[in-house]
């Protein structure tokens, strides 16, 4: 899938989250480090 082909992405941050929309049907685009100095969690693109 290309980044064009997406009807809507959204910005997901935490592993429960992202998985209640991947169970949901989305798609993983992308993981990206946290949001802030220090942070550890990932940003998830879905």
């Amino acid at each position: 899938m290309q980044i064009h082909e997406a009807a809507e992405v959204v910005q997901i941050v935490g592993d429960t989250d992202a998985n209640e929309k991947l169970a949901q049907g989305w798609k993983l685009l992308a993981v990206v480090p946290g949001l802030a100095q220090g942070s550890s969690l990932n940003t998830l693109v879905i």
